[in-house]
């Protein structure tokens, strides 16, 4: 259904707010009321829009999570004000702004706690940290085995306080045995932790599908992403919950021509006619996220009808034969991702036909697609 909204837009993501907040309701029926929630919002929000999103779900969830420092000043300018925890491991040129910011910086080593207590006091003010305790993803952290001397240090300083600690589970998508091991080795630390006098308010480990399967990772806060947006993390992922898909991606159709028997579409002339045929250029392409490699695979959806793509996938273009489709005209709307009446693409079809998984099908969706958000 075409909007005046974005008419004029080469192509657009629609965000669905509703289904937004109905993913996050069907979320938090799955832990307990006392768990509290972090909307992990990294990464433009999956693609969806940081802030936009984060506007949306300040009051409804109790931590957001962003990858970067950049992310999360980013929101704080926009007026969020609910607790931000920064995921990634903060380089120290960007320690001073999340100081600034209040942002909640994840501790990965000892040094970064010494530059952060230097930073807070000539402020004037405390800064918040969380541990991160590496129990077998192998990216950033302190070795499970080897972090108590160092947490039991960092305790000590004035203006650094230890608000959580928390993990990450590397294979909660398949492998039970692996998942329960990492969870047997973040208890070992928390419990060593404690006996040490260590006991900060917040434990977490469940990522999307660690939420959905293992309760017991779920300690006092869980941490949704891309289920959250509807999705689910693997393209043969069993669908534990029912969600709505929050994002749909379009383009417009910008021109429309015959193509006579012999002629080719595209670079490299890698797709031929083989008879008279209708194409219409669609205004959209690899640099707004739609990926090359859907090349001469995907389909998409033209008033109502699916119309196979044709010819190389170019920056800014896709063609497509429409050949079926009547009265297929120059502003038509087209749907790459989501729903035109009673048929669907999903970003899990796509991901399964470019050999990818949802997430970088989400994430790849370019900033010059507009987002226009809707309840």
């Amino acid at each position: 259904m075409k909007t005046t909204s974005d008419a004029c837009c080469h192509s657009s993501a629609r965000i669905d707010l509703e289904a937004l907040d109905y993913n996050l309701k069907r979320i938090k029926k799955v832990v307990s009321s006392e768990v509290k929630v972090l909307a992990t919002v990294k990464a433009n929000a999956y693609g969806h829009g940081i802030t936009g999103i984060s506007k949306f779900l300040e009051d409804k969830v109790d931590y957001l999570g962003v990858a970067f420092v950049e992310e999360g000043v980013r929101i704080r300018k926009e007026g969020v004000k609910t607790p931000v925890l920064i995921l990634g491991n903060t380089l120290p040129a960007g320690l001073s702004e999340a100081v600034d910011f209040d942002l909640t910086v994840t501790l990965t080593e000892k040094k970064t706690a010494y530059i952060l207590e230097d930073l807070a006091g000539s402020k004037g003010r405390k800064v918040k940290i969380q541990v991160k305790i590496d129990t077998g993803m192998g990216r950033i952290g302190f070795w499970h085995k080897d972090a108590l001397k160092d947490i039991i240090e960092i305790q000590s300083l004035k203006y650094v306080e230890i608000e959580g600690i928390y993990t990450h589970l590397s294979s909660a998508g398949g492998d039970k045995d692996f998942t329960m091991e990492q969870l047997k080795r973040f208890n070992g630390f928390i419990e060593e932790a404690g006996r040490n006098g260590i006991n900060p308010p917040l434990y977490h480990a469940a990522n999307s599908l660690a939420t959905l399967r293992y309760k017991e990772s779920h300690f006092n806060l869980v941490r949704p992403g891309l289920i959250l947006y509807g999705v689910y993390p693997a393209v043969d992922s069993e669908r534990i919950i029912e969600v709505k898909p929050v994002l749909s991606f379009t383009a417009r159709v910008v021109f429309v021509k015959e193509v006579e028997a012999g002629r080719s579409v595209s670079y490299d002339r890698s797709y031929v006619a083989e008879k008279k045929m209708k194409v219409a250029t669609v205004s959209a392409g690899y640099a707004d996220g739609y990926s090359h490699l859907l090349t001469h695979k995907a389909k998409i959806l033209i008033n109502g009808r699916f119309a196979p793509v044709i010819g190389k996938i170019c920056m800014d273009q896709i063609m497509a034969d429409v050949s079926h489709i009547k009265e297929v005209k120059i502003g038509d709307e087209v749907t790459l991702i989501g729903r035109d009446n009673d048929k669907e693409i999903t970003a899990e079809e796509l991901a399964r036909m470019t050999g990818t998984i949802p997430y970088e099908t989400l994430c790849r969706i370019g900033e010059r697609v507009k987002r226009i958000y809707s309840l």
